[in-house]
């Protein structure tokens, strides 16, 4: 093999990754990519966090929320041409998966300048800064509102109705005492984990009304073949799955790990949710 050839197939490796990472369409190769890197990435924050000694309670888990929310609705406004789309290349940084390393920065940033400033406090100015993001974010989505004509509202409706009848029923397995017995209601409770399941079914809900009302499709290779194989109502049963992976991290004796776990694994059930939720919203 010639020094050309090598070269070829050096070049060809490293346009073949980046097209993977920059594509629209998720593939089973990029999946797995995205997965290695989802995992890298939080040991390496866990580390972070018990060398800065940051306790993993509620102030941690609210000084994150509003970034949430800054980030899925920004992924939602992309949809809607406010922010940068597609084919701008510039898009990858507002749409999945490149949002996620923008939101990630951004939360890390506020975070060190949080701990510098504020040190024990830092969640307070986290708070205020991501406040401030989410903030303007409502006033495009408002202001989207208010120029275009609402065409979607019925999906919205739909979407909150369905998720409204799942939080009765897990609320209701919450306080069955026979459940006891099987140590569910007990397992909803600890950690708040029936918060986590409830943000993974209201991303089912979404879901469902988005592909069902109004023609969206899913874009992740495991719910989209078995969508195409089923319906969307499949994505209810797929995301029970979450309810063993939960059983499963509750056994973790780390609290930093077990928790910064479960953070990650409400994420990807409320990001998308929320997504899909202000996109139907929006019309688009």
């Amino acid at each position: 093999m010639g020094e050309t050839d090598a070269t070829n197939i050096i070049t060809n490796g490293i346009n073949f990754i980046i097209n993977e990472f920059t594509r629209v369409e998720y593939t089973w190769f990029n999946t797995i990519m995205f997965g290695i890197i989802l995992v890298a990435a939080l040991f390496f924050v866990i580390k972070l966090i018990k060398k800065w000694n940051i306790e993993t309670d509620k102030n941690f888990v609210f000084a994150l929320i509003p970034f949430i929310l800054f980030g899925a609705t920004m992924r939602a406004l992309a949809d809607a041409e406010i922010y940068p789309h597609r084919p701008d290349t510039s898009a990858f940084f507002f749409i999945a998966p490149g949002i996620y390393f923008t939101i990630f920065l951004i939360t890390v940033v506020s975070l060190l300048i949080g701990l510098y400033f504020f040190k024990k406090k830092y969640y307070k100015f986290m708070l205020v800064a991501g406040g401030l993001l989410f903030g303007l974010n409502l006033f495009l989505i408002g202001n989207f509102l208010f120029s275009h004509s609402a065409t979607a509202n019925f999906g919205v409706f739909v979407a909150l109705l369905i998720f409204g009848l799942l939080a009765i029923v897990i609320y209701a397995l919450m306080k069955l005492k026979f459940l006891n017995f099987f140590k569910f209601s007990d397992f909803l409770r600890y950690e708040k984990n029936y918060i986590i399941v409830l943000a993974h079914l209201f991303d089912a809900s979404t879901t469902y009304a988005g592909i069902t009302f109004f023609g969206y499709f899913e874009k992740h290779v495991l719910p989209s073949i078995a969508i195409e194989n089923f319906s969307a109502a499949i994505m209810f049963a797929l995301k029970l799955i979450v309810i063993p992976a939960l059983y499963f991290v509750d056994k973790i004796d780390d609290k930093t790990t077990r928790r910064m776990i479960k953070i990650v694994i409400f994420i990807l059930g409320i990001s998308p949710a929320i997504r899909n939720f202000t996109r139907i919203l929006l019309g688009v």
